[in-house]
């Protein structure tokens, strides 16, 4: 497979040695997508290409190189199937075919699923969070046994994974979404949230307070419950008062707490003390808030009563909001990723097209503008109606953005889609 060399695969690979977070944009690759975006005809399509359409209920998609070759992998977990999957990236020639597939665990009610790497550990390991009556988060790990050097068909070797809970949050909650995150006085955390009953938003972390290769496994990490919660859909690492280690970017989507802000790290000494993780808040507390994309300077966040809110931060705890119709007019918005440095503003935007009926026949998946709202690009085409996190990537290396993202309804399964605009 062809090493990353070029600018815009570079940047992937920075991308990369952040935990596979993709919330901090590159002007390039808003470049690249807005480049590709104008030079293509109004009638291109926007091609799909199925990864995985082999089970049911495809709910998220996260990336993160686990094999090592320098190319980004996908992770997913099926709600209806409880299957946990890894797909490795193909050769570019084979991109556009069903991508070789390793089911890592088979739990039930699978929420979400993020690979993660940790000192110590032979491979990356997949955390996956369930809901229903399952109420785990599971680590996920290959089995190195006597094995000295991470291969691909190791790694595809179903067998050799194998599943454990997180002793902390055994039973504990309906557990929805997860993230690492730097913690002052150590190398990282995990981040957990869930939704009623018991909703909260956790922090774990060993005992030791550091992680090293000697340190105690991810599985015997203690939990602090750093937030009550309704229904939490989106945690984001981000430094948002830099000061050098990351806080937390939250949207929670129900109850008496719900809406979008950040809660700030404290110092090492009181990180397990919940009331020094102060709350500090951006907006939408009266709207029922799906996923967001945000930085310190600007959140997007999509509802489900037909606005995508912009938040612009215009002093330390002072955030302006703009309410959005969304593109087309779509009610029941599911994602966004925005492109900064585009002006105006564009983003890629995901919704549930099967929630209202004036939605019926609006495509699922749209490239908008602030200023064009009603004019978007129309990228999923009549297929699917319940979309889910997006990603944004050359998957294709042909010099643009490509999207990334699942479908749980129609059991589109995980799949991309490719971008028609000329190469930058």
């Amino acid at each position: 497979m062809r090493k990353v060399t070029d600018p815009i695969m570079s940047y992937h690979r920075r991308y990369r040695a952040d935990f596979g977070k993709t919330f901090c944009w590159s002007f390039i690759a808003a470049a690249l997508l807005l480049a590709a975006a104008s030079s293509s005809p109004a009638n291109a399509q926007w091609k799909r290409h199925t990864i995985d359409d082999r089970g049911r209920g495809a709910d998220g998609v996260r990336l993160l190189d686990i094999d090592r070759d320098g190319e980004l992998d996908i992770v997913t977990g099926w709600e209806e199937s409880g299957h946990v999957c890894v797909y490795f990236a193909p050769d570019i020639e084979q991109r556009s075919q069903p991508w070789p597939r390793v089911v890592v665990g088979k739990q039930k009610s699978v929420e979400d699923a993020v690979a993660i790497s940790l000192p110590g550990e032979f491979a990356a390991l997949v955390v996956s969070c369930h809901e229903g009556n399952q109420k785990q988060v599971m680590v996920h790990r290959l089995d190195a046994k006597d094995d000295k050097v991470l291969t691909r068909d190791l790694m595809l070797q179903e067998g050799r994974w194998k599943s454990t809970p997180i002793k902390s949050c055994d039973q504990v909650s309906r557990w929805m979404f997860a993230t690492m995150v730097n913690i002052s006085g150590a190398v990282s955390g995990l981040v957990v949230g869930s939704k009623s009953p018991d909703g909260q938003v956790a922090l774990l972390y060993p005992a030791s307070g550091k992680i090293t290769a000697e340190s105690e496994r991810i599985e015997d990490w203690n939990r602090v419950v750093l937030q009550k919660a309704g229904w939490i859909m989106s945690l984001i690492a981000v430094d948002m008062d830099a000061d050098g280690d990351e806080d937390v970017l939250v949207s929670d989507r129900k109850g008496d707490r719900r809406g979008v802000y950040w809660l700030e790290q404290p110092e090492s000494a009181k990180r397990s003390d919940p009331t020094a993780w102060t709350r500090h808040e951006i907006g939408a507390g009266n709207h029922e808030v799906m996923f967001i994309d945000g930085d310190a300077g600007e959140v997007l966040a999509t509802t489900r009563d037909g606005l995508t809110l912009r938040f612009q931060r215009t002093a330390p705890d002072s955030w302006t909001t703009e309410s959005l119709t969304n593109p087309l007019q779509i009610q029941s918005g599911k994602a966004v990723r925005r492109i900064p440095g585009s002006d105006p503003l564009q983003f890629v935007f995901a919704a549930n097209t099967g929630v209202h009926k004036m939605d019926k026949g609006k495509p699922g998946v749209v490239l908008a503008s602030v200023e064009a709202l009603n004019d978007a690009t129309n990228v999923s085409g009549p297929d699917g109606v319940k979309f889910d996190r997006i990603e944004l990537l050359d998957v294709d290396e042909d010099g643009d953005l490509d999207v990334i993202t699942c479908e749980e309804r129609d059991n589109l399964g995980v799949f991309w889609y490719e971008n028609p605009g000329q190469a930058y």
